[in-house]
């Protein structure tokens, strides 16, 4: 994938999110098919809160080459978060807040420093274009998760 392309659908990213979430009432935003997965609302305040590591670990790749960074436990911050109680709105300004300026970052490096790399404690070594696209990835795969949330409610 090329480097301008990516970055246009970091950038998006926000916007999709927004969209897969339009008209869900408070209902239907908490609405579990199954106890053991998560809601449109939970999946998508993860998705901000992974955003804030996202921007993190970037930073430290950028800055610090070689720089570890820990991993999180996606599961206690849902439960210890009280994902399920907050209200979204938030973190979706969060989210687009932080993916804005991260990508203007992005789009001002040179090339060699999209090969420049970190070290995730349970991942390992990651580039910076290894970490744009994981996150791009994230957000696209959790806003189809949703979307299949809306598909069993009928929207």
């Amino acid at each position: 994938m090329q480097v301008l392309e990516l970055l246009n659908r970091y950038e998006a990213g926000p916007a999709l999110l927004r969209e897969s979430l339009a008209g869900l009432s408070a209902d239907e935003l908490r609405y579990k098919y199954d106890p053991a997965k998560w809601s449109a609302k939970e999946i998508a305040i993860h998705v901000a809160d992974m955003e804030v590591a996202a921007t993190f670990r970037m930073k430290r790749v950028i800055a610090e080459p070689g720089a570890r960074y820990p991993g999180v436990d996606q599961d206690l911050w849902a439960a210890n978060l009280g994902y399920q109680e907050r209200d979204v709105e938030p973190s979706l300004r969060l989210l687009e807040a932080l993916r804005a300026e991260m990508a203007a970052i992005l789009r001002s490096l040179p090339p060699e420093v999209w090969n420049q790399s970190g070290v995730h404690d349970r991942a390992g070594e990651q580039t910076l274009a290894d970490l744009v696209v994981a996150y791009t990835e994230h957000l696209e795969k959790h806003v189809g998760q949703i979307r299949a949330i809306r598909e069993r409610l009928g929207k």
